[in-house]
């Protein structure tokens, strides 16, 4: 659990020792994974299973509309992403997996230029 380290050198830093700041968090992480869950669990593998894969017509594309124009220029220079509008940009491709990987960066690059 990567998370888990982060969170024990910040307990660390703060004064805390790590060790048992990883105790605690390896603790609330297996308890939600008890038997507490069990029906919140069954219920999410009972509408994975009744909802089934989901089947896209390809070509697909995903139009994204951005809050600014700026970041709608940023956007556009992801692979596969296509300035359609002042603020929008459209996702495109017959690879699914590809178009994802497309969102994500242009999710990320947009974040990161506009300084969050």
């Amino acid at each position: 659990m990567p998370w888990a380290r982060n969170a024990a050198r910040r307990e660390a830093s703060a004064g805390e020792p790590a060790s048992d700041t990883l105790v605690c968090v390896r603790a609330a992480s297996s308890s939600f994974w008890s038997k507490d869950h069990a029906p919140v669990l069954a219920i999410a593998a009972f509408a994975v299973a009744a909802l089934g894969a989901l089947e896209l017509a390809l070509p697909a594309a995903l139009e994204v509309h951005m809050q600014t124009a700026d970041m709608a220029e940023v956007a556009s220079w992801v692979r596969g992403a296509e300035r359609t509008g002042t603020r929008t940009v459209t996702i495109g491709g017959d690879d699914p997996m590809a178009m994802f990987r497309s969102f994500v960066a242009v999710t990320y690059i947009t974040r990161q230029s506009e300084g969050r």
